[in-house]
């Protein structure tokens, strides 16, 4: 798309969170959509005819995860994964992006 003359900054990457991934894998792949100079948006698995996750998360970290990534005005950019779960009152111990 960039050698079509497509400016990196008007493409709109959507990704999945909450199937086969881990909050570690989908803060990666945040980054290399970042590191192209794309618009990130996190969309969250839902069960589909009882497809359930391959790995098991815990709702609340996908919804917050999600909401930090997909904020207008790139929260994301500003602040750690860790830190908007301190904001928002989160006590998800898993580990978090530092």
């Amino acid at each position: 798309m960039k050698s079509a003359g497509i400016k990196p900054s008007r493409i709109f990457v959507y990704f999945l969170i909450g199937y086969n991934t881990t909050l570690e894998q989908d803060l990666e792949r945040l980054d290399v959509i970042r590191g192209y100079g794309a618009s990130p948006f996190a969309m969250n698995y839902q069960v589909v005819n009882g497809v359930e996750p391959v790995v098991q998360r815990n709702g609340r970290e996908l919804r917050e995860f999600a909401s930090w990534v997909n904020l207008p005005g790139g929260i994301y950019k500003r602040i750690l994964f860790s830190e908007w779960l301190k904001v928002r009152g989160c006590l998800i111990t898993k580990k978090t992006r530092e």
